[in-house]
């Protein structure tokens, strides 16, 4: 089994992005790069998950955004020759291909299929990048948090029913997500327990009721 099989068409068994790759192991809270790196290869995540981050200068950490296995990042400096935008780091044990930015140019100008590939992978990211910026201006804590909770019940399924968080979502990594502090995540949180949309277990946050974070977000679950 090739290593990039978990990829979707056309990253799937294509032989010269396996043969370009180099295979990179991290724990779970290390970094994988920094803004300040000056290296712009690529980097397609082969299992494990990562967030997106950066600091501000006086030390608060900035939430982006969290991919899983399937995804890739570095592929912004890798087009542009610009310096990092962000750093990333892993949240739990993830392995990594690792290609340089002259192969995966190479790779992209000999298929067109990976090109636009790349295309939508960045309209996508734009598209996430403009809804995180409407729900800050627009929506109360409360609703921010319940949006979040609804994306990370769309990274375990695509099913609509009832959903196993687990292990419990860390309030703080929730509060910067969202812009809060652990308290308020904290308040909803035990708030929507009551009201019978959630529940907690030792292990696990059960999500009963998506379809009431979504209609009390107006966001659409399709």
């Amino acid at each position: 089994m090739g290593s990039f099989d978990g990829f979707e068409d056309p990253l799937k068994n294509n032989r010269k992005l396996e043969q370009a790759a180099r295979f990179r192991d991290y724990t779970g809270g290390e970094v994988i790069l920094s803004e300040v790196d000056q290296n712009n290869c690529v980097y397609f995540i082969l299992s494990g998950r990562v967030k997106i981050t950066s600091f501000s200068p006086s030390g608060r950490e900035v939430w982006h955004n969290e991919l899983g296995h399937g995804k890739t990042f570095g592929e912004m400096a890798a087009v542009s020759g610009k310096s990092r935008s962000a750093s990333v780091i892993a949240i739990e044990a993830t392995r990594v291909g690792v290609v340089s930015k002259n192969d995966f140019l190479a790779i992209l100008h000999d298929s067109p299929e990976i090109s636009i590939w790349l295309i939508e992978e960045l309209v996508e990211r734009l598209s996430l990048s403009t809804h995180r910026v409407y729900e800050l201006v627009s929506q109360s804590i409360p609703l921010r948090i319940r949006v979040e909770v609804l994306r990370l019940c769309k990274l375990e399924t695509d099913q609509v029913g009832e959903v196993r968080l687990c292990p419990i979502p860390n309030f703080s990594e929730l509060a910067k997500r969202v812009n809060a502090d652990r308290e308020s995540v904290s308040r909803e949180i035990s708030s929507l327990v009551k009201k019978g949309i959630l529940k907690r277990d030792k292990k696990c946050l059960i999500v009963l009721d998506q379809t009431f974070l979504a209609e009390t977000t107006a966001i659409n679950l399709n």
